[in-house]
C-alpha cells in the first residue's frame, strides 16, 4: 500500500501528460481558425487578390500551358508549386489563394517550432504562433507578396533545423537547414540578403554572450554601431555610387523608423528588441540556455538593423528593399514576445502583467488594423468587374497592341487578354498600336472612339483610349483636370514628365 500512487500524484502525472498534449491541441486550433479566417477574406471575391495577384495568375498559367514562365525568373520555386496546386484545382486563382494559406500556416507552424525548441516550452511556441496568426500584417505576405511569404517560412525552418543541429549534433540536421535555405533562394532573391542579416546578427549575438574578454565585447558593441550607421555613411562618402535600386532606401538624415504598415508591431518592436538585448548581455544565464538567448538575440538585433534603423527609408512602398523588409516586424514579434517571457519570468514573474499590458492593446490595434488596400472590398469589386468586361473588347485591339496600365494592371490584361502590356512606354517601335488604360477620367475627357470598359465613382469612368487621341485630350482639357487625371494615373504622370 506505502508504493500505491495517491490519487493527487496520479492526476498530477496524467495532468503532467497532457498539457504537451493541450499546447498542440491549442496550436492546431489556431492555425485551422487562421486559416479559415483567410479563406473567407481571400475567397470573398472570385477574383485574384493584391495590386500584383494577376502577376501570379500569368505566371502560373504561362508555365501550366505553355512550359515557361511569361516574365523569366531565377526564384521559380514557389511558382512551380502554385502551378501544381493549379493543376489539382483546375482554377490558378483558387490555386494561388489556397497555397498562400498553407504557406502562412507552415511559417506559423516553423515559429512554433522554433520558439518550442529553444525554450522546451510548447506553450511559448503557440503563443509565438498565435501572435503571427492574428496580426493584420500577414495580409500583405498571403495577398500581395507570395514569393516573399515562401522565402521567409523556409528561412524559420532553415533556423529550426540548424537549431536541431546545435542540439544533438546529428549531420541530418545540418542536411535539412541547407536544403532550407537553397529553397528560401530559389523562392525570392530578398532571402540571401535575409539570411545574411540573420548570420552577421547570430556571429554578433555570440561574439556579446560568449566571450569573456571585454576587448572583443567591445568590438562586437562598436561592429553593430558601425553596422547600424552604414547607410548614413554610405550615403557621404564620395568614393562610391549606390547601385540605383538602393538609393532612395538610404538617407543621411535620421527619421522615425516607422512605416504606415504594421505600426503596431513596430512600436511593440522598438521596445521588445532593445530589452531583449539588454536582458541577455546583463543577465545571468546558463550554459544550457545559450542557444536560445543566440535565437533572441539575433532576431532582436535583426529588428534594430533593419526595422528600426532610423536611417533607412521605411515609406518607400512596393519599390522599396527597406519597407519590404518593414513587413517582416510582425515575425519579430512573434518570436520576440516569447521571448522576453522566458528570459524574464524566471526571475521575475510579476513582470508577466508587464508584458501583458504592452502587448495586448497594440495586438488589438493590429488585429482591427485595415486591410491592404490590394484586398479591399471597393479594389476588389472593381477588379472583378475589370475582369469580366475586357474580353468583351478583345476584338477592337489591333494584331500588334501593346497596354500602357497602371502598376498591378498590366498583369490583368496580359493574362485576361493575352495582350503585352506594361507601366513605362516601350523602348522601340515594334508595336501596331498603342494604348492607354486610365483610372478616374472625366467625361469631358472622354471621345466616341474612347472605349468606357466600366463606371467607377462619381461620375468617373475606367477607359481603354489610343495614344494619338489621349495625346490631343491632354492639350484640349483644362489644367485642373489635367492634373487630377495625371494624380489618379501615374504611369501617364511618369510617360508626360520622365519620358
Amino acid at each position: 500500500m506505502l508504493n500505491d500512487p495517491s490519487p493527487s500524484s496520479l492526476s498530477n502525472s496524467i495532468l503532467a501528460r497532457l498539457q504537451p498534449r493541450w499546447a498542440l491541441l491549442a496550436l492546431l486550433a489556431e492555425l485551422l481558425i487562421g486559416g479559415w479566417h483567410d479563406a473567407m477574406t481571400l475567397l470573398k471575391y472570385p477574383v485574384a487578390v493584391g495590386i500584383d495577384g494577376y502577376y501570379y495568375v500569368l505566371q502560373v498559367n504561362e508555365l501550366q500551358y505553355h512550359g515557361h514562365f511569361y516574365f523569366p525568373t531565377s526564384t521559380p520555386l514557389i511558382l512551380y508549386a502554385l502551378a501544381g496546386l493549379s493543376r489539382l484545382t483546375g482554377d490558378s486563382v483558387l490555386a494561388i489563394k489556397i497555397g498562400s494559406i498553407i504557406l502562412h500556416a507552415a511559417l506559423c507552424f516553423g515559429i512554433f517550432a522554433l520558439i518550442a525548441g529553444a525554450t522546451r516550452s510548447r506553450w511559448l511556441g503557440v503563443l509565438g504562433s498565435a501572435l503571427a496568426v492574428i496580426s493584420s500584417a500577414h495580409f500583405y505576405m498571403i495577398g500581395e507578396f507570395i514569393n516573399n511569404l515562401g522565402a521567409v517560412t523556409f528561412l524559420i525552418w532553415c533556423g529550426w533545423f540548424t537549431m536541431r543541429a546545435f542540439q544533438t549534433r546529428r549531420n541530418i540536421w545540418i542536411l535539412l537547414a541547407c536544403v532550407s535555405l537553397i529553397a528560401a533562394t530559389f523562392s525570392h532573391r530578398s532571402a540571401l540578403l535575409l539570411a545574411m542579416i540573420l548570420a552577421l546578427s547570430l556571429f554578433l549575438m555570440r561574439l556579446l554572450i560568449s566571450t569573456k574578454s571585454r576587448g572583443l565585447r567591445l568590438a562586437g558593441i562598436l561592429t553593430i554601431l558601425i553596422i547600424w550607421c552604414a547607410p548614413a555613411i554610405l550615403v557621404l562618402q564620395p568614393l562610391v555610387q549606390l547601385p540605383a535600386w538602393l538609393q532612395g532606401d538610404f538617407s543621411s538624415v535620421p527619421s522615425l523608423p516607422l512605416s504606415r504598415v504594421g505600426v503596431a508591431e513596430q512600436l511593440l518592436l522598438m521596445v521588445l528588441a532593445p530589452a531583449t538585448l539588454i536582458i541577455i548581455t546583463l543577465g545571468r544565464r546558463r550554459p544550457e540556455d545559450n542557444i536560445a538567448s543566440l535565437i533572441f538575440g539575433s532576431v532582436a538585433l535583426w529588428g534594430l538593423l533593419t526595422t528600426l534603423n532610423p536611417f533607412l527609408n521605411h515609406n518607400r512602398e512596393w519599390i522599396g528593399v527597406t519597407w519590404r523588409l518593414s513587413m517582416l516586424a510582425y515575425i519579430q514579434v512573434a518570436i520576440l514576445v516569447p521571448g522576453v517571457i522566458w528570459l524574464v519570468i524566471p526571475f521575475k514573474r510579476e513582470a508577466l502583467f508587464y508584458i501583458a499590458a504592452l502587448v495586448l492593446p497594440l495586438m488589438i490595434w493590429s488585429m482591427r488594423d485595415s486591410l491592404p488596400y490590394g484586398m479591399r472590398g471597393e479594389y476588389l469589386s472593381e477588379r472583378a468587374e475589370m475582369v469580366k468586361r475586357l474580353p468583351l473588347y478583345r476584338q477592337q485591339l489591333g494584331p500588334n497592341s501593346l497596354i500602357i496600365s497602371p502598376h498591378g494592371d498590366q498583369f490583368v490584361v496580359t493574362s485576361v487578354l493575352g495582350v503585352p502590356s506594361q507601366q513605362r512606354w516601350p523602348n522601340s517601335n515594334t508595336y501596331d498600336s498603342i494604348y492607354w488604360l486610365l483610372h478616374q477620367v472625366g467625361p469631358h475627357f472622354l471621345t466616341p472612339s474612347m472605349t468606357v470598359l466600366m463606371p467607377e465613382r462619381e461620375g468617373l469612368y475606367t477607359v481603354l483610349a489610343k495614344d494619338d487621341e489621349v495625346s490631343q485630350q491632354m492639350k484640349a482639357i483644362g489644367p485642373f483636370e489635367q492634373r487630377q487625371l495625371l494624380i489618379s494615373n501615374p504611369h501617364l504622370h511618369d510617360y508626360v514628365f520622365h519620358r
